[in-house]
């Protein structure tokens, strides 16, 4: 088989390489020079192999087919590169994903809020998706590994550009939604892959998918991130209302911008609800002053400091 590849042109490499017959093995080079051959993971480094193919593929040949199979290449790098239940143990931390993440969401000044206070910033997330690059996750003990190209020139794994699968066409759009959902569904402690998926659905002009996934699988921490991400103040309120978490609300509604009859039926909740403190707060902003001032007269100066 090695001599036979020997044989073979440029172009006939680039073809065997594109669909996965080649190369054969990997190569680890030794600190005395020497080298070792390894077996390649099919699933979880064959994926970046035959990415560097498929793109010189594409473009001598220019074919439909081929780059469809560079699309459907691409769904399975990105297999690799996220929690899912085969890999899920190994991958809960994304390395691959880190930068972009990193980049493209910031937390909120509020340590008050007991919830995700991670925003995302739009100018900086669409340049992550423009400049960043996907490396072979960490978890991959074949990241290291080099291979033979079509010029016989050793190489590592190629960086894939993010945007490449940002620009995924609609049915391979459906798949890699598929993919995130399966990934947030397995793994309901990691909030990196809720915001990965957020991330995806957003550049797709398709947020509200992400609320409804929360709210099919009933996952309340979900739901009202996707309200504080968005700013919905009133929706992350009526939550608060219901679990009786008043410090909570008092600063969301505190620094929600509402009408005065809004201020006015927020201070009538808190006021039905005993709290005197926060009612005479929000009838004041809401300039209800002669109201405000009744309840202040009834509140101790200790009780109000």
């Amino acid at each position: 088989m090695i001599r036979f590849q020997i044989l073979k042109s440029g172009k006939e490499k680039i073809r065997d390489g594109a669909e996965g017959s080649w190369p054969a093995y990997l190569i680890e080079t030794t600190r005395t020079k020497s080298t070792v051959r390894h077996e390649i993971d099919e699933a979880l480094t064959r994926p970046w192999l035959r990415h560097h193919f498929l793109t010189h593929l594409v473009h001598i040949s220019g074919e439909a087919d081929d780059q469809v199979a560079l699309s459907q290449n691409l769904i399975a790098i990105f297999k690799t590169t996220i929690p899912l239940p085969g890999n899920s143990f190994i991958e809960s931390p994304m390395s691959a994903w880190r930068m972009f993440l990193d980049s493209a969401y910031r937390d909120a000044d509020t340590p008050w809020y007991s919830g995700t206070r991670k925003v995302l910033v739009k100018d900086r997330f669409y340049t992550a998706i423009e400049q960043l690059e996907l490396e072979v996750p960490e978890s991959n003990p074949q990241r290291q590994l080099q291979f033979h190209d079509h010029h016989d020139t050793l190489r590592k794994p190629p960086r894939v550009p993010i945007k490449l699968l940002f620009s995924l066409p609609g049915n391979e759009r459906e798949t890699v939604c598929g993919i995130l959902r399966e990934a947030l569904v397995s793994n309901p402690h990691n909030i990196d892959t809720a915001l990965l998926t957020y991330a995806f659905f957003v550049a797709w002009e398709r947020a509200t998918d992400f609320l409804q996934i929360a709210q099919q699988e009933d996952r309340d921490d979900l739901k009202e991130w996707y309200h504080w991400v968005n700013d919905d103040m009133k929706s992350i309120g009526a939550m608060k209302r219901s679990a009786g978490d008043y410090l909570s609300l008092f600063y969301l509604y505190d620094r929600a911008s509402f009408a005065a009859t809004e201020y006015r039926d927020i201070a009538d909740w808190f006021l039905k609800e005993s709290e005197f403190k926060l009612s005479y707060h929000f009838y004041y902003k809401a300039k209800e002053f002669e109201t405000a001032l009744e309840i202040l007269q009834n509140i101790s100066p200790r009780e109000f400091s």
